[in-house]
């Protein structure tokens, strides 16, 4: 069976992916990945575009930025999976283009889950209620 991609809608689901995913955090977005069995072989995206990004164009814009990168490069991601994409400003400043060239060197790290290389990720963090949190620091 192939894996489909779905968009995430539910705030309950967006809180347990915080609470109990991973954080990547990047130069162009953040990313939260949480691998979960129940999902049979789909894929969950979620986009989040805060006001610190801007009005609402700018904020419409970086959605449909990564709705589009979501598109090519999350459908290579692992199975059974959650992943929130978390825009920061500099997601507007580069060209598509660019993000998605930089995109296609994908890399498989240690805790075994596909990173996008244009989020050139800094640190993996565990997240938990008492915000007490391990740093793993990744290599590219």
């Amino acid at each position: 069976m192939a894996q489909t991609l779905f968009t995430i809608k539910k705030r309950s689901t967006f809180v347990m992916i915080r609470n109990q995913g991973e954080f990547i955090k990047g130069k162009n977005m953040n990313i939260q990945i949480l691998h979960n069995q129940d999902l049979e072989n789909s894929i969950g995206v979620g986009y989040t575009a805060s006001k610190k990004i801007g009005n609402a164009l700018k904020r419409n814009r970086a959605k449909r930025i990564m709705r589009e990168l979501a598109r090519k490069i999350i459908i290579n991601g692992k199975i059974n999976s959650y992943y929130v994409l978390i825009a920061k400003t500099s997601l507007l400043e580069e060209k598509f283009d660019k993000l998605l060239l930089i995109s296609d060197n994908l890399k498989v790290t240690e805790i075994k889950f596909s990173i996008f290389s244009f989020c050139r990720p800094v640190k993996v963090m565990k997240s938990s209620f008492n915000l007490k949190r391990s740093l793993i620091l990744i290599s590219i």
